[in-house]
């Protein structure tokens, strides 16, 4: 698979993840797209090494994200 392919990849299935936590996993409607992108930065160089990704990885790292924007004084 080609670095392009990859990236392809990476970006297809967080999006499926970002609409399975919210749909299927929360019941809730997806937050601000600014959350989405954030949470996107925040995971990248956490999965960037990762050949195939899977949706659960990008799930699974969620709870992370929110005690980081907690750390980072964020979320009030």
């Amino acid at each position: 698979m080609s670095e392009t392919e990859e990236l392809t990849s990476f970006f297809e299935t967080f999006d499926d993840a970002w609409a399975r936590m919210f749909a299927l996993n929360l019941g809730t409607k997806q937050p601000h797209p600014k959350v989405r992108d954030s949470f996107l930065d925040f995971i990248t160089p956490m999965c960037s090494h990762m050949k195939q990704a899977e949706e659960q990885d990008f799930i699974d790292l969620f709870p992370d994200f929110l005690y980081f924007l907690l750390k980072e004084g964020e979320v009030r």
